[in-house]
Parts: structure tokens; sequence; C-alpha cells
């Protein structure tokens, strides 16, 4: 999520989502408690951090010096953290700092000091050593709720949809370019809901350009290798309501899909201000749940 990731066991999940790609916090835990937060932030280029020292003053308001081997060191620029620190309410906390350099990207984990010791070791031996950076020119990896997007470079999250059984992320690239990603579960379910001709009408976000029916085109759509995968496909164009209908016009690319082996209804929408190639959708719709069939 926003350019890190980590693994965890599949009854945790976020319970809390706040902030930006730039600055933001995300709680984990399960049906009982909290478990940690992962903070994160990505300074501009014109203010990129000195990682060590940023890592070493983060320890220092800590009142603690760092300890050996902190985990993920291998994948971070820097990294430190103070393991087990007893608080003067008797808690053991633990906290890990990191800073990776290409991204670039600060990150800070607190782990809940009351967890049990089984969890606690999870999280130290096994969840921690799992975080990784992304860098900026690659391709992200957006996922919670056993659902997965991968996005491609350059591209910013602008707005999010985040309800179990309906996900939805939108992302910009420049002022003119956008992206958007959504996951809807059961399948077979929000198909008898809705036409999926219906579900590309009616988006998650609020939006002010309508579809030009004179340039509308559907037609069936099928995977070329999973055939597991099929649905439609639709051109057109989008304008603003009259007066503005000449201005700032959008091509329109999506595609509706029902992927039969996790029984989703998947949806990809590329807007752009001219003509592109018809390949961002469906690369998006290739990199959904990648990780959920065995590979990525």
């Amino acid at each position: 999520w926003a350019g890190w990731r980590l693994e965890m066991p599949g009854a945790w999940h976020p319970l809390k989502l706040s902030g930006t790609p730039r600055k933001g916090q995300v709680i984990v835990g399960d049906s009982d408690c909290a478990m940690f937060v992962v903070d994160w932030e990505r300074p501009s280029r014109k203010a990129v951090p000195d990682g060590r020292r940023w890592v070493a003053d983060r320890l220092r308001r800590l009142g603690t010096l760092p300890q050996e081997n902190p985990p993920a060191a291998a994948h971070f620029t820097a990294c430190g953290w103070a393991r087990d620190v007893q608080t003067s309410e008797g808690k053991m906390t633990t906290t890990w700092f990191g800073y990776a350099a290409r991204t670039p990207l600060l990150l800070a984990v607190r782990v809940n000091g009351v967890l049990p010791e089984e969890i606690r070791k999870t999280i130290l031996k096994s969840v921690l050593p799992s975080l990784r950076a992304t860098p900026a020119d690659e391709a992200t990896e957006w996922a919670m709720y056993d659902v997965g997007f991968r996005i491609p470079a350059g591209f910013e999250l602008t707005q999010r949809h985040l309800f179990s059984g309906d996900v939805a992320l939108e992302f910009a690239r420049g002022r003119a370019e956008t992206l958007l990603v959504r996951q809807v579960y059961p399948g077979d379910l929000a198909l008898r809901r809705r036409k999926p001709e219906v579900w590309l009408e009616r988006g998650p976000f609020k939006e002010h350009r309508r579809v030009r029916r004179r340039t509308l085109q559907v037609r069936p759509w099928r995977h070329a290798t999973r055939t597991a995968l099929s649905g439609i496909e639709r051109h057109a164009w989008k304008r603003l309501p009259v007066p503005l209908g000449l201005c700032a016009p959008r091509r329109t690319h999506a595609l509706a899909v029902h992927d039969a082996e996790l029984n989703r209804l998947l949806v990809a929408e590329h807007m752009a201000s001219a003509r592109r190639p018809d390949v961002c959708c469906a690369a998006a719709i290739d990199g959904m749940n990648a990780g959920l069939r065995g590979g990525r």
C-alpha cells in the first residue's frame, strides 16, 4: 500500500486506514484487538532526508539505543528498531523505523505492547522481516482484504472506495489521464444485481463527464489465455455537460470481467485526452489478485 508491502496472517486486516499516498497510517489487527500501526511518509525530492540520521533521531526520541539486527535491513537504505522496550505502564513495545531511498519512503511500525507472546513473536519474526518498499519507477501493488491490484509506475492514488465486497481505487498520471480499478464480490451476485454495462456506467466516484452515446462501442471480451476471465469491453468518448462539452473531452476504454475462478467482478477503466493503445485495462485486469492464483 502506498509504496510499501508486508505479509501477515490471513485473519489479520486493516482496522483503520487514513491519510494519502504522501502521508498516512494504517492500523492492523483482527476481530479482538489492534496489533500494530504502520505510519508512512514520502518526502519530496527537494527535501530527501539523511536516512540514518532520521532513524537515529526517531530512536533517540523514544529514549532508547538502537538494537542489533533490525528486520528487513537488507531491503532498506537505513533502518533500526527498539525491541521489547518496557514502558511506564508495564507494556513491552517494539518500534521499527526504515528509510528507502529509491521510493523515497519513510516508515514507522509500532507493535501493541499488550499482545500475547505468540502473536508478538509472529510480528517480530515473520511480519516485520517481510517489509519491502517499491521503487518509484516500478509498478506498485495495492492489496487488502484478499483483494489485490497492480498499478503501472507513474500513477498516484487520488480516490478510494473500501468496503467489504466492493473495493475501488482511482489513480491519476498527470492532469489528463486516470485509471480506475475495482473488484466486486461475490461476482455472480454482483452480475445478478446489474449487467456488466451498468457496472461500467455507475462508477464508485462522482464524475462530471458522461459517455457520448454516438461514440459508444460495446463488444464481448475474453482473455487470450485465461478462460476463467470473460466479460465486455467498452470504447467511448466522455464529455462535460453543455455548454462545456467541447472542453477537455476524454477517451475511455473500459473492461467489466467476471473472474469465474475467484467469483469476482473485475472492472478497469482508463481515460486519457487522446487515443492510447488499449493495453492499460487488460494489464490492470491481469494484475488483479495475482498472488491469490499462486504467482505474481
